[in-house]
């Protein structure tokens, strides 16, 4: 991701509806599929500015990394402590070391070379029966500025990360769509800036108006409590939660 990505991120990350409402989505399917244990470790594999991590610490004791030394330069601006210089094609903690490991809009980033890798390295640093939690874009054909700006190179079906994680040692526990309800949104803005031919140079992440940025949260509140219960067909993004074999 840019350099500049991790700026605008570091702003917003604790208040724009986007990142709050995935936030509330992921605590909500973690307390149904993570048994907080005590003494639990958690890695947030490519873990941004900081803010996941932030939220984590209340699963167990959290640590993280990022490929970016910006990115590790605004964790340790929030006072995180346990944050290390890697790549998730390489992760810099040692073999079943921890309980939980999350990657959130990791996978399919232009900086790397291989999923399956990346994937492998998750299972090789959980502890046997270890949850992973995957979160990626949704869907090549949704390809805009936004993917441009933040660097993706492949959005993905359910299906393909079903097949990657089960190909990769593990056992699926839940997987679905997410930001389902505010999709049509997203396809409107996303094909009107296609066929005006826009040349948009930064991504989405941007402050919102106060009220618009509370109103828009509710879909993705709403969302956290019914994926407590069925998934969901269709969505901007795909989360699974799985178990190492």
């Amino acid at each position: 991701m840019r350099k500049k990505e991790y700026d605008a991120m570091y702003k917003v990350e604790d208040t724009h509806f986007w990142y709050r409402g995935m936030r509330k989505i992921s605590e909500t399917l973690l307390e149904k599929y993570f048994l907080q244990k005590t003494n639990a470790r958690i890695l947030d594999a490519g873990c941004g500015t900081g803010a996941g991590m932030m939220w984590l610490k209340s699963f167990g004791t959290i640590f993280g990394f990022d490929i970016s030394q910006r990115a590790i330069y605004f964790c340790k601006k929030r006072g995180l402590k346990n944050v290390k210089l890697g790549s998730i094609e390489k992760i810099p903690y040692d073999k079943s070391h921890f309980d939980l490991v999350v990657s959130f809009d990791v996978l399919g980033q232009r900086q790397l070379k291989n999923d399956q890798t990346g994937i492998r390295e998750i299972n090789k640093v959980l502890k046997k029966d270890g949850i992973a939690m995957i979160r990626v874009a949704a869907f090549d054909w949704l390809y805009s500025y936004h993917d441009k700006a933040v660097q993706t190179k492949h959005r993905y079906t359910k299906n393909e990360v079903r097949k990657l994680l089960q190909s990769n040692g593990f056992t699926i526990l839940k997987i679905s769509y997410a930001n389902m309800f505010l999709f049509p949104i997203s396809l409107v803005m996303r094909f009107a800036d296609k066929a005006l031919s826009s040349s948009h140079k930064t991504s989405d992440v941007k402050p919102v108006q106060p009220i618009l940025n509370d109103a828009l949260y509710i879909p993705l509140w709403l969302e956290s409590k019914l994926l407590r219960i069925i998934s969901l067909p269709f969505g901007l993004s795909v989360i699974a939660i799985a178990k190492k074999n």
